[in-house]
């Protein structure tokens, strides 16, 4: 996707990471898998589309990164045990990149 991108228009400003899934059950009903395959798009592909762009913006000394969460993440809510770990993930994950894309573009 990215060295489309790249090849196309030699840049990327801009990531918006909105894929994802449902597996709802209650915490007592859920198969650990479907815990992990949810972590594993909503955190994982993100992480991966992040890591994807990151070097080219560096480089560019410009990039924008947008990552979709929910109040799941944040409040929590009955029967997304998997959802709600991993979108509260993805929120940890934005404020680091915050930190490191400050650090990297002041040098």
């Amino acid at each position: 996707m990215v060295a489309r991108v790249m090849q196309q228009w030699a840049r990327v400003d801009a990531l918006v990471c909105n894929a994802g899934l449902l597996r709802d059950k209650s915490f007592a009903r859920m198969d650990m898998a479907d815990f992990d395959r949810v972590v594993a798009v909503h955190l994982g592909g993100s992480a991966n589309c992040c890591h994807a762009v990151w070097e080219i913006m560096r480089a560019q000394g410009y990039g924008r990164i947008l990552l979709t969460t929910s109040t799941s993440g944040l409040f929590g809510n009955f029967g997304q045990a998997n959802y709600g770990a991993a979108k509260a993930a993805m929120l940890g994950l934005m404020n680091v990149l915050r930190i490191e894309g400050q650090s990297t573009a002041s040098g």
